[in-house]
């Protein structure tokens, strides 16, 4: 919805998900991403995977 966009909601919603995810032990965390955010997905440390297995990845401990 675009009145939420550009008010660091989905930033605070990755943040607080990772950190969960720490805390949690888990060793990688894989997403798809709509076509033009992947740079706000590498501001939160997702890479993005290799074009046959197409979305985002974090590791946190990597």
């Amino acid at each position: 919805m675009i009145e939420y966009k550009n008010k660091s909601i989905g930033s605070e919603l990755i943040t607080n998900i990772t950190k969960q995810c720490k805390e949690a032990g888990v060793i990688s965390v894989h997403l798809f991403a709509a076509g033009g955010t992947e740079p706000f997905y590498n501001k939160a440390s997702f890479k993005a995977r290799p074009p046959n297995m197409p979305g985002m990845r974090y590791e946190p401990n990597a």
